[in-house]
């Protein structure tokens, strides 16, 4: 999934009581500036992905409405090994191949 996002980001305030000699305050507006090249890089990585682009992997979820199955078939499936898939961490992960694989060949590919 690609979720789209904009981006808020705020300047860190300057603490009243503190002088701008502070290390603290230093610190802060150094880790602003870090945070906000951090968020503008993921927002133009998320920004360069089409939204309408074709995933590469599905959730158990998603490859069952892709299908048009319900997932504990989706996951049945996956256990027999009639739809391959990968494990990511915990996560249980079908390639976009497989799906359209295994919907080509039992004419169930949803809409």
């Amino acid at each position: 999934m690609c979720y789209l996002m904009k981006p808020q980001i705020r300047a860190v305030p300057a603490v009243a009581e503190r002088d701008a000699d502070d290390p603290v305050v230093g610190l802060a507006a150094a880790l602003a500036a870090v945070i906000e090249k951090a968020v503008r890089d993921a927002v133009a990585v998320v920004r360069l992905s089409p939204a309408n682009s074709k995933q590469a992997l599905f959730s158990v979820p998603e490859a069952a409405k892709a299908l048009g199955l319900g997932t504990t078939t989706v996951k049945k499936l996956i256990a027999s090994g009639d739809l391959p898939s990968i494990t990511v961490g915990r996560r249980r992960l079908v390639p976009q191949s497989a799906v359209d694989n295994f919907g080509r060949s039992r004419g169930s590919l949803a809409p």
